[in-house]
């Protein structure tokens, strides 16, 4: 009885594919055999699978966006939404979102954008565009579309930036467009900027918004440097938190020294600053990074940057900027607290007992500090036309510091001028150990 001839079969071309899908993209080989079969079912396969046939077969198969079975694999709004949360906070930006869906969209609010997901094509009909993810209401495979906008809130006028992406694009991808997005929209928004009035302090001219008034008083008008001026009584900071929540949620532009002067404020009062802002009924509107310092976008230098800061993006958290200045300078808080002894012991009497810098170093402001050298080189650069803000060192005075303090209940409230030493040494320290020379500059009634 003659032996049957052995068959070459196409199961086993389809098998010798199924193990080079299985080499290449790390599927099991039962999974990418079950690929193979499904792709030849639907007569995707080349109808010969040689060694030129199973190589475009393989690149069929390894192909991202090919359905590999009956339907495409679903694309579920909820993981891209994670996954962009989780891709801006690991470039340091502080991150806000809501923990569901809403009216169909999923929201987001990283540093100063606003961001949301969207199936663009509509639920399906008769639907309740509810949930995204609903496969009874909406096409799952489907690409959804991102939208970045900023400011976060809009009260007139067109948004400044608008950015629409592919719901598949990489969340890496995400934050370096919407970093170069946001960089560019407010480098021409400042380049735009008329400056109309005059800090009723200093002098300094500035676009009219962005003159704010931190007395009980409608006036004087200041800019961020003179905000702890000695030239101001009634200090009223609750006011001025609320201004600059709104400015910080509606114009991309607003000088980078506020956010120094809001750093300050929270970092000395803290939670029960953020207690006071929402009122004994705890209704009123007020953000949390009153409570948390560390939650404060800071805009960054937008061109020459100290090496410190040159692996973050157009700006980050203000936690972000000073765990870079420390890790870069570990040597600061002690060179401020060997200037603090100096300034204090200059001038002892023999016999005295020399002051313990220690006792006047108030490590609670060291963000403070950060965020005043940090958003002062900001400003400057953004604002080469102007006099570098650096006046702000010499502008910081003891009474209205107490002031401010005794309003927000601080802890630091009745204490000694230790805030007032660390603020305005402290500040110049930093600021020139980033290569921005404060006394370079002209600062009024600076030190000899």
């Amino acid at each position: 009885m003659p032996r049957p001839r052995k068959k070459t079969s196409s199961l086993s071309h389809q098998q010798q594919l199924a193990r080079a899908l299985h080499q290449a993209c790390g599927c099991g080989y039962q999974e990418a055999l079950r690929r193979v079969v499904e792709a030849a079912r639907q007569r995707l396969l080349p109808p010969v699978l040689d060694q030129a046939g199973r190589t475009a077969a393989l690149e069929l198969l390894l192909a991202p966006d090919r359905p590999v079975g009956p339907q495409a694999r679903p694309i579920l709004t909820e993981h891209l939404q994670q996954r962009m949360l989780t891709a801006f906070r690991a470039a340091h930006w502080p991150v806000e979102a809501h923990g569901t869906a809403e009216c169909g969209q999923w929201t987001g609010w990283p540093g100063p954008v606003r961001s949301s997901l969207a199936r663009t094509g509509g639920p399906l009909p008769r639907a309740i565009p509810e949930d995204p993810d609903d496969p009874g209401h909406n096409d799952l495979t489907q690409d959804p579309e991102w939208t970045f906008i900023a400011p976060r809130i809009m009260e007139l006028g067109p948004e400044a930036m608008v950015l629409t992406l592919p719901g598949s694009t990489p969340a890496a991808e995400l934050v370096q467009q919407v970093s170069a997005a946001f960089a560019a929209a407010r480098a021409a928004h400042i380049a735009k900027l008329s400056d109309r009035r005059a800090c009723e302090i200093c002098a300094d001219p500035y676009p009219a918004d962005h003159l704010l008034t931190i007395t009980e008083a409608a006036r004087p008008q200041v800019c961020p440097s003179c905000a702890f001026s000695k030239d101001l009584v009634d200090l009223h900071p609750l006011q001025l938190a609320a201004d600059l929540d709104r400015l910080f949620y509606q114009d991309i532009t607003l000088p980078a020294g506020w956010t120094a002067v809001a750093a300050l404020l929270a970092c000395a009062g803290g939670q029960a600053f953020l207690n006071r802002l929402r009122g004994d009924d705890g209704r009123r509107l007020a953000d949390e990074h009153w409570a948390d310092a560390g939650r404060l976008w800071v805009p960054l230098p937008p061109a020459a940057r100290p090496a410190a800061l040159a692996a973050l993006g157009p700006g980050a958290s203000l936690a972000a900027v000073v765990e870079a200045v420390d890790r870069a300078h570990p040597q600061l808080t002690g060179q401020v607290r060997s200037l603090i002894g100096a300034e204090l012991n200059a001038e002892l009497e023999d016999g005295e007992d020399a002051y313990d810098p220690d006792d006047y170093f108030v490590a609670q402001l060291w963000p403070a500090v950060v965020a005043y050298a940090v958003c002062l080189g900001t400003q400057a650069q953004e604002r080469p036309r102007h006099r570098p803000p650096w006046h702000a060192v010499d502008r910081f005075a003891i009474d209205s510091l107490e002031d401010a303090f005794e309003q927000i209940g601080s802890n630091l409230s009745g204490a000694d001028p230790g805030a007032y030493w660390t603020l305005t040494l402290g500040v110049e320290v930093v600021a020139e150990a980033l290569g921005w020379p404060v006394r370079t500059t002209a600062t009024e009634g600076g030190r000899a």
